[in-house]
């Protein structure tokens, strides 16, 4: 149990919804779940939300005031099914508005019929534009209750088909090319955001505070990201991302030539699981006091991979179908494995806690002033200049490479640094931090860079968050909290100067003669040039000293050490932590921050321990048929979505409650609430013995009570899509005599195909009439056997096609399917047969 008297702790997550097709049903009791313990934490009224979610709504307040938590949700980053759900809570968090019944949502709108997700689109199986329809109904339903909006940055991933080169020069001078597919969409809310900007007066550089809503005027564009990040390939068709430019941040718009909008479709085909720019977004907040960073990765499957049968098949039996199937699965993993990785590697690299633990042992540790620490700072200064003086123009010459020239792939040259040193860098400092010097009185020439004094300010900010964890008094709570929140917003202030110095150096290579690349000299004199145009020297330090400041003051008078004593002891932390790193570890600023998995990793404890709690995954139905097994029946979704409400409260209640017996009370209690309001006990558990059935007899078990003709809706959709794609051949159209063509049409296409051939045959004729009969003849001969041996290659593979798609549907869906697939090929290919020769025969009108 959290400490009554000492300040609130936030809990602020940061969400990663996975893709999974129909799992975004199951995503969606994940997201309803998650609303219900944000607004109970944060104190909201039990009338504020439905009647039947009430008593959960209950449960949920109860538990965050015994923990004294408050849980925050201010960054969420959606692919596929997850960019839905996660778009739809992300506006309901920017609008201040309550978060759509997620549960009518998707028992309606997923429905495979005619008049929803069936609809007539002529090139996919599923109505794209009834499903952006659908998402835009939901915003609809949204009010604007500004007073409850909170900040939040919203991140869709889509995939283009026509990927933007990005270019590359290996370590030889040789160049290439690699396409780049991704595309990431940022929506952010925030009322007090910071930008540094240029002056209309005097042309002079400084920050502008302004408030920026983009779920208040981006509605279009966000239905269109989210039906975009969707658009699994074939089910949905593809989109037009012209709507979306402005919100594209990945990759980054080049500035020659200018962007084009491709046609975008599901994001998870290469970024299942976007964890980089989340991390980045998370170290750009404003902090109000105690916090726990949590990132939140909510993903449908248990995480446990089973176990490999040693007794494997030799590789000259493996069946097609398993070839197939890892050909489509194993892309999905390894962008999903990149992802974990790229989060492994920032939780093991990151220095920030480093940094603060190192502040700490001097500023709690009389006998560390300036003491060994401060001595070995000292000694390896001048090693800490070399690495930021050459640091900063390797940055720049990668922001600059990205704009229009190509990067560079080499090692980051060594010693270079010291001759940049050369040129009197301005963010580089000269005198060491341990010189008993007045550092206060030089604010207005601050040297040290930007980098370093955002990490001097979040260790002031971090230091203060310690000392809140300890306070019972409501004076000294209220002076700490004030104290962070001003402090973290300082940090904001250099973040923005930072990101304002990257746009102009990344714009220092217009106007450059064509492929012109600057020396290290032209950098630095570059970015000279900046710091002074920009003011960067005397807004950075004016930041510090206020951060200094307020965090003095919000200190104990008794004890209380001087602006330079905690400037040193700051640098000194600097020094130690960043004279040894490679350069992009000088400029990244990473939060602490935990992990925590959400998945279907358990049964609920409401149910009897046995075969069905061995289910893990495969107790939703969304897993079932290729993942689109939810869309089938509404009974179907019903189920997935309280499996999701269920989940969710398992791993939540490990962020309130560290005791596993209460954890498991608690769970009990909730989810006996949960089922409840949603399917009930009894169904949930008939629904779990029926998911121990394999996939086949699961599928044939709704064939026999399929009583909203759902499987003939499908078929009637694909069999539509398939009539689409031969009429969109042109030379079928013809050879074929379409009925929608007429005869003149007709006879114009036929001409434009062989007017070439009649002129080279009819000049043959003027020129030698026997030699071209004997040629004619000759070829008409050729052509037979041409179109014999066509026939004959068609008929084969046709046969290889019509063995595959049976052994797939053997494979996916059993005996019985398949023996109804090759009836279904049987009487397909006679009826067409039959067709072609009734029409053939047929006279003319």
């Amino acid at each position: 149990m959290g400490n009554l008297f000492a300040a609130p702790l936030e809990i602020r997550l940061a969400l990663v919804l996975n893709g999974g097709v129909s799992l975004a049903v199951w995503m969606g009791g994940v997201t309803h779940e998650l609303d219900l313990l944000r607004r109970a934490s944060r104190g909201d009224r039990e009338e504020s939300v439905p009647e039947e979610d009430r008593p959960v709504f209950g449960m949920w307040k109860r538990y965050a005031e015994r923990a004294n938590y408050k849980v925050l949700i201010d960054v969420i980053a959606g692919t596929s099914a997850g960019g839905v759900n996660g778009t739809l809570l992300a506006a309901a968090i920017g609008r201040g508005s309550q978060l759509p019944d997620l549960r009518a949502t998707w028992l309606k709108s997923a429905a495979l019929t005619c008049d929803k997700l069936l609809g007539e689109s002529p090139r996919s199986l599923l109505d794209g534009e009834y499903f952006e329809r659908a998402i835009g109904a939901e915003f609809a339903k949204m009010e604007d209750v500004n007073d409850s909006a909170e900040p939040v940055t919203l991140f869709v991933t889509a995939t283009a088909l026509d990927g933007a080169p990005c270019k590359y020069a290996d370590g030889f001078k040789g160049k290439f090319d690699v396409a780049d597919h991704r595309r990431l969409y940022r929506f952010h809310h925030d009322p007090f955001e910071v930008t540094y900007v240029k002056g209309e007066g005097d042309g002079s550089w400084g920050p502008k505070t302004d408030s920026r809503n983009d779920f208040d005027d981006g509605l279009g564009a966000l239905r269109l990201a989210a039906r975009a990040s969707a658009g699994f390939p074939l089910a949905f068709s593809p989109v037009d991302e012209a709507d979306l430019l402005r919100y594209r941040t990945r990759p980054a718009h080049r500035l020659d030539p200018p962007d084009e909008a491709s046609c975008v479709i599901d994001g998870g085909i290469l970024n299942n699981a976007p964890f980089e720019p989340v991390l980045e977004a998370i170290a750009d907040r404003t902090v109000n006091g105690r916090l726990k960073r949590v990132v939140v990765y909510i993903v449908p499957s248990s995480g446990q991979e089973p176990q490999q049968d040693t007794d494997r098949a030799p590789c000259s039996d493996v069946p097609l179908t398993t070839i197939a199937s890892t050909s489509v699965n194993y892309p999905r993993e390894s962008n999903l494995r990149t992802g974990t990785e790229a989060l492994s590697a920032r939780l093991s690299s990151h220095t920030e806690d480093l940094h603060h633990q190192l502040f700490m042992n001097q500023r709690d540790s009389p006998t560390q002033v300036g003491g060994p620490l401060q001595t070995a700072a000292g000694l390896i200064f001048g090693e800490y200049r070399v690495r930021r003086a050459g640091a900063a123009v390797w940055k720049a010459r990668q922001l600059m490479a990205g704009a229009t020239w190509r990067r560079s792939l080499k090692p980051t040259p060594q010693g270079k640094g010291e001759e940049i040193l050369e040129g009197n860098p301005l963010w580089v400092p000269v005198d060491p931090p341990i010189l008993d010097q007045p550092l206060a009185a030089n604010f207005e020439e601050w040297s040290w860079g930007v980098s370093p004094a955002e990490r001097l300010v979040w260790t002031l900010t971090a230091h203060l968050q310690h000392r809140l964890r300890y306070v019972g008094d409501t004076d000294a709570q209220t002076s700490l909290t004030s104290a962070i929140q001003n402090i973290s917003g300082n940090a904001r202030v250099i973040r923005s100067i930072e990101e304002a110095l990257d746009t102009q150096i990344r714009n220092s290579q217009r106007g450059l003669p064509s492929g012109f690349v600057p020396d290290d000299r032209w950098v630095t004199q570059r970015f000279n040039e900046l710091f002074q145009e920009l003011g960067v020297r005397s807004e950075v330090g004016e930041q510090v000293r206020q951060a200094v400041e307020c965090y003095l003051n919000a200190l104990p008078a008794e004890g209380r050490p001087s602006a330079t004593q905690v400037l040193k002891e700051c640098l000194c932390a600097e020094v130690l932590t960043k004279a040894f790193a490679p350069p992009p570890q000088l400029f990244d600023h990473t939060p602490d921050f935990h992990f925590l998995r959400l998945g279907p990793d358990a049964a609920s404890p409401v149910f009897p321990q046995g075969p069905i709690a061995q289910l893990a995954e495969r107790k939703l139905y969304g897993i079932r048929l290729n993942h689109f097994g939810a869309f089938v029946h509404a009974d179907w979704r019903a189920s997935d979505f309280t499996w999701g409400r269920l989940d969710a409260t398992h791993h939540l209640l490990r962020l309130l409650i560290e005791d596993e017996t209460r954890q498991q009370e608690a769970e009990a209690e909730i989810h006996e609430a949960i089922l409840d309001r949603e399917i009930g006990k009894e169904q949930m558990l008939k629904n779990l013995q029926e998911l121990t059935l394999k996939d086949s007899e699961l599928f044939n078990r709704f064939l026999k009570y399929d009583n909203d003709d759902t499987a003939a809706n499908v078929t009637k959709s694909v069999l539509r899509l398939l009539r689409g794609w031969r009429r969109s051949l042109f030379l079928w159209h013809a050879l074929a005599q379409d009925d929608e063509i007429d005869e003149s049409a007709r006879n114009t296409i036929l001409r434009r195909l062989t007017g070439s051939l009649r002129d080279t045959w009819w000049r043959r004729v003027r020129e030698n009439p026997k030699a071209a009969l004997k040629e004619s003849i000759q070829a008409l001969k050729t052509t037979a056997l041409k179109i014999a041996a066509l026939l004959l290659g068609a008929a084969i593979a046709l046969g290889v096609v019509a063995t595959i798609i049976v052994g797939l549907v053997i494979h996916f869906f059993g005996v019985t399917a398949g023996l109804l697939a090759v009836t279904v090929l049987v009487l397909g290919l006679g009826g067409a047969g039959v067709a072609a020769y009734v029409k053939a025969t047929s006279p003319r009108p």
